[in-house]
């Protein structure tokens, strides 16, 4: 995945809440970052975590199919 750190493109979510909008920007800023690259890891970090997720279902799957097999 490229790091788009330099925001060649604009996003304009709708829908956010007020009070998750100022947690960000609360958060990214204690870490002395911007919020668009605080979103940007918080992003990254989420679809990672939807990977790893799907590789446990895969290897529960394995494990199933393996003892089925026994």
């Amino acid at each position: 995945m490229s790091d788009d750190s330099k925001g060649d493109s604009a996003w304009a979510v709708r829908g956010i809440p007020e009070e998750l909008r100022r947690a960000v920007a609360a958060r990214a800023k204690s870490e002395g970052r911007t919020v668009g690259a605080w979103v940007c890891d918080a992003l990254r970090h989420a679809l990672d975590g939807n990977a790893i997720s799907d590789q446990v279902a895969d290897l529960r799957r394995r494990i199933e199919m393996l003892e089925r097999r026994a």
